[in-house]
């Protein structure tokens, strides 16, 4: 069968979780320096990033402070308008309702009401994914023993750890069905035991067909689950490759950042 040029470029579109073309994100250094420049920004943030991350694939993505990592998840999310390029998830526009209506994200730093309970923000966040009362428990009873949250249920969050409220906000994340989660430092301040409870989980997601963005500077977490990695350094993509049992061609992920990364 005969596909022309438009028909495949679309299909492959649509195959895509996430497709950046020539992405750039400048920032003000200053109101006076938007005044007196003819270019309204300074160094860019991102400069002509292009990345293409297929469905159901795990991207890893590190780099040092500054690199890029913060602005790059913030357009993919539709939080922040890039100043040239194009970028789409699942084919829609980032900053599109049909694109966000695909997209999970779970930040580093959660900012629940210690005092609340978790019945109490599930039940609500149930209520925001238009779940019925009656649908309720059997969504959200499984979850809770898969991330060993059964018995701290009806506990207010205050005597929850950092992993355990991490735990909480992805079972949140995964109520409304994402194709997409995005996690930024999910596992920074956690426990060896909770550090593994939390991958064992991603890669349960996984295998039922999630595509994943995970941005971590512990490097081993990464090493099991990602099929590919990124390397930002100033705003630009300076290795993006196969992770094969753990490694690059330049070696272990460790290896592989250093060979790109100097101090």
């Amino acid at each position: 069968m005969f596909i022309d040029s438009s028909a495949a470029k679309l299909l492959h579109i649509l195959m895509l979780a996430v497709d950046l073309t020539h992405i750039s994100k400048y920032y003000k250094t200053s109101f006076l320096h938007g005044l007196l420049s003819n270019s309204d920004n300074a160094a860019p943030a991102l400069n002509e990033l292009s990345l293409s991350i297929a469905q159901g694939e795990t991207l890893g993505i590190i780099g040092p402070n500054g690199s890029g990592k913060s602005t790059l998840l913030k357009i993919i999310l539709g939080l922040l308008t890039p100043n040239s390029g194009q970028a789409l998830i699942f084919g829609k526009p980032a900053q599109s309702v049909e694109a966000k209506n695909l997209t999970a994200y779970i930040q580093e730093e959660q900012t629940f009401d210690l005092n609340l309970r978790a019945v109490d923000i599930l039940q609500f966040f149930c209520m925001l994914a238009k779940i019925p009362k009656s649908q309720q428990a059997a969504i959200i009873d499984p979850q809770l023993a898969a991330f060993n949250l059964t018995e701290v249920y009806h506990q207010k969050l205050r005597t929850y750890s950092k992993g355990m409220i991490q735990r909480l906000a992805i079972i949140i994340a995964t109520l409304h069905h994402p194709k997409l989660m995005i996690l930024d430092e999910p596992t920074s301040g956690m426990d060896p035991s909770g550090v593994k409870l939390m991958y064992d989980q991603l890669a349960k997601l996984k295998s039922q067909g999630m595509t994943l963005i995970i941005c971590s500077h512990d490097l081993a977490d990464l090493n099991d689950i990602c099929d590919r990695v990124l390397i930002l350094n100033k705003g630009q993509s300076i290795f993006h490759g196969e992770l094969n049992n753990g490694v690059t061609q330049h070696g272990n992920l460790l290896e592989t950042y250093h060979h790109f990364i100097h101090p």
